[in-house]
């Protein structure tokens, strides 16, 4: 079994990236990417650590060339597709546009692939601060890993040695994006769609893809504040999230939450937003996240406003879907039974929030819609939230946290790869996801 080779073949069989111009500017950035490498990282402590990262990419590289057999060899542009994944779509949009002499300035989208959930509560008791995410994505990503890496740098920049994230066979970051650091640091996010499509002019192969960027923060930071300063350095444009980082460090049970606590790092082209969102968390009592920009200024600049005027509360900060369902349900959060049970949530047969759609819920099931159904944000789709992760201030002490892989069964059948599904590549995976929630730890 060669898991790397599966998820290849999952990830091509699902996009095409035939195209030269995209090889070209994916070639490009890291020719540029390692030129700084080489002209800075002795007095850098940024590109120092950028090369550290394409060493580790170069062994990767290197040993999957080495023990793979000659029928399963990917090449070196195919390798940085798997770093890229998420980013891809952005690229392609940028290089379409700039061979479209005229082109309407708001993208209209025809599909609305929200990616992930983000809940960050404190217990009504003041004991606990929990901190969650699910990632939303085709189901022929669910081939799944779980990784730890300790790289023990003889660099003082390095603040952070030991990272434990969700991730895929390949991949040196975590994609969904979820990691817990050194610092006690619970770094995730959810993605935000960009349809002002003139951002996509800021996009540029002189720049640091996203899969490095949120590498080299994690490695350096020790809070809020410097992630985001580091994580904004050379923005490339590409996979534009709403990133949440909390700094367990400053949690005292049973005390206030203090300032710099809950951050927030909302991305687009040209541009990276950055505050302490704490207060809000306070104001709120948990802080939610669903795939629309926070910021007002990130919310209009990215073309929101007139989306939402063809699609109502779909695109409405504090009327969508999730963000009426956290609202009622958040509040009664107080253990970790109900931090599991909220982030598989999806009960869209009878909730009157989810408008009768699967896709509407805090862990969506586009499976279960029908091909028929109206109303739908996905419609009947291999799509939805493929896991949950939790960690609280006591896991994270030992870099633990709870994870389940799969599309929610809590109040729902679980998923299987029928004959309705046969299409959809998932090379590797298994046949039924109907599994528990696994403490995640570290084995050294």
């Amino acid at each position: 079994m060669n898991p790397i080779w599966n998820a290849w073949l999952n990830f091509y069989e699902t996009n095409d990236v035939s195209s030269t111009g995209l090889s070209n500017f994916v070639l490009e950035q890291d020719n540029w990417v390692r030129a700084q490498v080489k002209a800075y990282s002795t007095t850098s402590d940024y590109w120092a650590q950028v090369g550290l990262i394409m060493n580790q990419l170069d062994g990767l590289i290197q040993g999957y060339a080495d023990h793979a057999s000659p029928h399963q060899q990917i090449s070196y542009v195919e390798q940085l597709y798997l770093q890229l994944q998420p980013e891809i779509g952005d690229i392609m949009t940028h290089l379409s546009l700039k061979e479209t002499p005229s082109y309407n300035e708001i993208r209209i989208p025809q599909n609305f692939n929200s990616h992930c959930s983000v809940l960050i509560k404190v217990s009504p008791d003041g004991n606990t601060l929990y901190a969650a995410h699910d990632t939303w994505s085709g189901y022929d990503t669910m081939l799944r890993t779980y990784k730890y890496y300790q790289l023990n740098y003889k660099l003082p920049s390095l603040k952070s040695p030991l990272v434990a994230f969700s991730s895929y066979p390949g991949n040196l970051q975590s994609t969904d994006d979820f990691y817990i650091t050194t610092q006690k640091l619970f770094v995730a996010e959810t993605t935000n769609d960009v349809f002002n499509n003139t951002l996509y002019g800021e996009i540029s192969p002189q720049s640091v893809p996203e899969w490095v960027r949120i590498i080299v923060a994690n490695r350096m930071a020790t809070s809020g504040p410097e992630w985001a300063a580091v994580y904004q350095e050379n923005n490339s444009g590409t996979y534009n999230n709403q990133w949440q980082v909390v700094d367990f460090k400053l949690f005292t049970p049973g005390q206030p939450l203090q300032p710099n606590t809950l951050w927030i790092v909302e991305q687009i082209p040209g541009t990276i937003m950055a505050a302490d969102e704490t207060p809000v968390m306070i104001s709120k009592g948990y802080w939610p996240s669903y795939n629309i920009p926070f910021f007002p200024f990130i919310y209009n600049t990215s073309g929101y406003p007139a989306v939402y005027n063809l699609y109502g509360n779909t695109f409405s900060y504090s009327e969508c879907a999730r963000a009426q369902i956290f609202r009622r349900d958040a509040p009664s959060v107080a253990n970790m039974d109900n931090m599991k049970s909220i982030m598989r949530y999806n009960q869209f047969q009878r909730d009157p929030l989810s408008l009768r759609d699967a896709c509407r819920s805090i862990s969506a099931r586009c499976d279960l819609n029908t091909p028929w159904s109206n109303n739908t944000l996905n419609g009947f789709s291999a799509f939805g939230g493929i896991d949950s992760k939790i960690v609280d201030n006591t896991l994270i002490e030992n870099f633990s946290a709870w994870a389940v892989s799969g599309p929610t069964t809590d109040s729902q059948p679980p998923f299987a790869w029928t004959k309705t599904w046969e299409a959809i590549p998932h090379y590797g995976m298994p046949y039924l996801y109907d599994f528990p929630f696994q403490i995640m730890s570290p084995n050294f």
